[in-house]
């Protein structure tokens, strides 16, 4: 049985070193923090798991830094860390749910799981809601960005897409809907379809070239735009 390879020769292998510069492309040999284009660039991992090769690595988990901000990352991981080691298991779910809301946040149309109650607990607190009011809106055990942030601004009110025509929001024919809108731009379009009439064509070639302030527009009739 051969002697296992180290992790720094690991590095050396070819499919670690095609993914490096897959990686690199990405973020056009830039560093992701600083945005530095003049110094040595390396790939972070944001996380170890047992078993996993360097490059089987979702590409989401690798991050672009030069050797100033790579530091930093990996002296704010030691920190947290540490931080967590020092936590109750229930207050680690509930660190959990706050950080897949956190995620959530970022790309809304990713669905990820809540597990348990103390994970909702966590997913509630980032989005100012009640873990019964996450748990209630769960669809088989799931939930995405697009759904939590409609349910805040219907309990929070602040900014959002409204039906230019009634002035019903965007969130709450979201929240409404049936037909499995995919998040709440679509639920409005559908909204502006079915219910006012407008063309399905124009409302869809409006959606992609709205104005600067926001407004979508079909035949001098203003169907989508931001509430005040």
């Amino acid at each position: 049985m051969g002697r296992q390879k180290s992790y720094y020769e690991l590095l050396k292998h070819p499919k670690w070193q095609k993914k490096r510069l897959e990686i690199l492309n990405e973020h056009n040999f830039e560093c992701e923090d600083c945005g530095a284009d003049d110094k040595s660039l390396q790939i972070h991992h944001s996380y170890y798991e047992k078993g996993l090769l360097p490059w089987e690595y979702p590409n989401e988990s690798l991050h672009c830094l030069c050797e100033d901000c790579h530091r930093q990352a990996q002296d704010w991981l030691t920190l947290l860390h540490r931080q967590i080691g020092r936590l109750e298991l229930g207050q680690i779910e509930d660190l959990l749910g706050y950080a897949m809301a956190i995620e959530a946040g970022n790309y809304p149309m990713i669905t990820f799981e809540v597990h348990s109650y103390g994970v909702a607990e966590g997913v509630a607190d980032a989005y100012h809601l009640k873990a019964e009011e996450v748990i209630d809106a769960l669809n088989e055990g799931q939930i995405d960005g697009y759904k939590l942030d409609a349910m805040q601004h219907i309990k929070h009110g602040g900014r959002d897409w409204l039906c230019g025509i009634c002035g019903t929001s965007a969130s709450r024919l979201f929240l409404d809907q049936t037909r499995g809108d995919d998040n709440p731009y679509q639920s409005l379009q559908e909204h502006a379809i079915n219910d006012h009439g407008l063309d399905r064509q124009a409302v869809e070639e409006s959606y992609h070239s709205r104005r600067l302030d926001g407004r979508a527009v079909v035949d001098g009739q203003v169907w989508m735009r931001l509430s005040d």
